[in-house]
């Protein structure tokens, strides 16, 4: 079968399209299932190297050409010379017919790029030069598809490919995705400026992963960002369904789910909880330094690991053997500032970047170890030596396998260790929602892993926040006298705050006008 793919990108794609459980585990590096086979654990990786051409290495010892030729696919794919660059792709191959033509517009509604799909779901780009012919390699700078309906729309989905956007926009649904389908890019956050966006990835690891890495990326700027997964209304959506399934099986009902999904998304738009700094002057004990907005808890993905691997160098540190006491002190000082075991409770705590909450089944710190493993087989393929490298990957693919992650956890558990009494110790800090007030130095900071809390009130810190109630009834109460009045109200906050180290009156007088009876 002869296919010509016009982008280095687009071939990657394709061939993960046609792969199992394929998973993100570095930059320009997959992992998926092996089609020869039938696995628990993928031991099939690609790579996509600077120069263009695509590495295939099965674990399990497939050979490469066996592997393409079960996906209908040819060598020719892994190199960017596959066909005629520059020119419109050629072939008589029954299967490579036009199935649909997707438009790229610009916020003016210009036509920037045209993506050609076929039948067979391969596809190439084109873009038309001055002189009226076409350019078939894929401009820089591509927008958003349907990126001009961010205009007329608060609420947003965000999916994964233009067919889900066509099918949603057809029933009257605000839609966009990414150029490059399934694969999260951070240029393309500011399009969504203060937007509600409900996120609907595929029902698959590569669609989950694209959720949690849009939704990491998009959460700081935008606050009402949240990930809608639709195997909660279709719990048996298959392997790979995606929203235009879910439209197509369940009809009208679908299309009302989602249609009230938006209208309650948008109704209930929140603003980014923030506040002011107060001026040092206008403090009466000391100056209020105000901490952004925490997000909720969002574990790392193998991404984010695999800088912290590199600063680290496992495979050069004897500390770090592979063994399961390096492998165990390993993910202790990877994630000793977001996971810790405390052995009276016998389960593992996780920082969710506000508190220090139970790890119920460490079905968390699982996660994290399993993020962890993909980053190390990134890491490994870094490796100059051949045979070091081919001893290292061995060792990383016991990260793959769940009885030795658990070993992994076990070993962990009294590296950094922890126990209950060191949580909430420290009685002055009131933890809320946006950071942490110190009530002895009246200082508000970022909240911070190393103060060990627990607990958190749910309330948004405002330094400029009123009671005029209160001041009003505190005014009332002593006769306008503003002196007893702050006098009062000090008095009130310390019992509320029951401050260590303070002695004050159980009871307090309260001035009465004075009545004299005439003789």
């Amino acid at each position: 079968m002869k296919i010509v793919y016009e982008n280095v990108s687009d071939r990657l794609q394709t061939i993960l399209s046609r792969l199992k459980g394929v998973k993100k585990v570095g930059e320009n590096t997959y992992r998926a299932y092996s089609p020869l086979r039938d696995e628990k654990e993928p031991s099939l990786y690609i790579t996509e190297k600077p120069d263009g051409i695509i590495l295939m290495c099965d674990h399990g010892g497939g050979k490469v050409e066996d592997i393409l030729a079960a996906i209908g696919l040819t060598m020719r794919i892994l190199f960017p010379d596959g066909g005629s660059s520059g020119s419109e792709p050629k072939g008589s191959d029954p299967e490579r017919k036009v199935a649909a033509i997707y438009q790229y517009l610009d916020k003016n509604g210009e036509l920037v790029a045209e993506k050609v799909r076929y039948t067979n779901k391969t596809f190439f780009w084109r873009s038309k030069k001055p002189d009226g012919s076409y350019d078939y390699h894929k401009p820089k700078n591509v927008p958003l598809y349907n990126g001009t309906v961010l205009e007329k729309t608060e609420a947003v989905f965000l999916v994964e490919g233009e067919k889900d956007v066509d099918t949603l926009t057809k029933y009257g649904l605000p839609a966009v995705s990414l150029p490059n389908g399934a694969h999260w890019e951070n240029e393309y956050v500011a399009y969504f400026s203060d937007k509600v966006i409900i996120i609907l990835p595929d029902n698959d690891g590569a669609g989950r992963g694209y959720a949690k890495a849009a939704l990491k990326a998009l959460k700081p700027t935008n606050y009402n960002t949240g990930i809608m997964q639709l195997n909660n209304w279709w719990p048996e959506i298959p392997e790979k369904g995606d929203v235009s399934d879910y439209i197509a099986a369940k009809g009208e009902e679908a299309v009302a789910k989602l249609k009230e999904t938006l209208d309650v998304v948008t109704r209930n738009k929140k603003p980014a909880p923030a506040v002011n700094a107060v001026p040092a002057a206008q403090c009466n004990t000391a100056t209020v330094t105000v901490a952004a907005t925490s997000a909720p808890l969002m574990l790392k993905t193998h991404i984010d690991y695999c800088i912290v691997i590199k600063k680290f160098d496992p495979h050069s540190n004897p500390k770090y053997s592979t063994t399961d006491n390096g492998s165990g002190r390993l993910f202790s000082d990877i994630v000793r500032g977001e996971a810790r075991y405390v052995a009276s409770r016998k389960s593992w705590f996780i920082y969710d970047g506000a508190r220090w909450t139970p790890d119920e089944g460490n079905m968390a710190t699982m996660e994290m170890c399993k993020a962890i493993g993909d980053a190390l087989t990134h890491y490994a393929f870094a490796i100059q030596d051949e045979n070091e490298r081919n001893q290292y990957l061995k060792y990383t693919m016991r990260w793959m396998t769940r009885n030795y992650r658990k070993t992994i956890l076990d070993d962990a558990a009294s590296v950094y260790n922890i126990g209950m009494g060191e949580f909430d110790a420290d009685v002055n800090l009131l933890n809320c929602k946006n950071g942490t007030l110190d009530l002895k130095t009246m200082q508000f900071r970022s909240h911070n892993p190393d103060d060990k809390i627990t607990k958190i009130a749910d309330v948004v810190y405002d330094p400029n926040a009123r009671c005029p109630r209160f001041e009003q009834f505190l005014t009332e109460v002593m006769s306008g006298d503003a002196d007893k009045s702050a006098f009062l109200q000090k008095h009130w906050g310390t019992h509320l705050a029951a401050i260590p180290g303070t002695s004050v009156c159980s009871s307090c007088m309260v001035q009465r006008p004075v009545t004299a009876k005439v003789p």
